[in-house]
C-alpha cells in the first residue's frame, strides 16, 4: 500500500457525541423600597464533538499539517515502525447557538 504525502480533505469521521453544557447563576438586588429581587439565570449550550481520522501518511504529511494547523487538536502515531506508516487524529469540538432562561422571584 502506497502512504499519502499529504493530509487532505476532512479524514474520516470515526466518532461523534452530542450532549449539552448548562451553568445557573443567582443576582440579588434591592430596589428602591428595599424589596429584594433574586432572578435566577440558567444557561445551555449545545456542544457536538467529533473525531476524525486520516489513514496510511508519511511522517512528512503528519508533521507538515501540524505545523500549518497549530490552533487544531490533533494525535500523530506512528502505526508501522518498518513503513513509516502515520495515522493522523483530530478532535473538534462545536458549540452552536445557545439557550438562555431567566426566573424572577421578588420578596416584598
Amino acid at each position: 500500500m502506497a502512504l499519502k504525502g499529504t493530509v487532505s480533505g476532512t479524514g474520516k469521521l470515526i466518532a461523534q457525541q452530542i450532549g449539552e453544557v448548562s451553568y445557573t447563576y443567582t443576582r440579588t438586588e434591592l430596589d428602591e423600597t428595599g424589596a429584594e429581587s433574586v432572578t435566577s439565570h440558567t444557561v445551555t449550550r449545545p456542544v457536538v464533538r467529533s473525531t476524525y481520522k486520516w489513514y496510511a501518511l508519511t511522517e512528512g504529511a503528519v508533521t507538515a499539517y501540524v505545523n500549518e494547523n497549530p490552533s487544531f487538536t490533533l494525535y500523530p502515531i506512528c502505526t508501522n515502525e518498518i513503513i513509516n506508516s502515520w495515522e493522523l487524529t483530530r478532535e473538534v469540538e462545536a458549540r452552536p447557538t445557545y439557550s438562555h432562561a431567566t426566573a424572577t422571584m421578588t420578596e416584598k
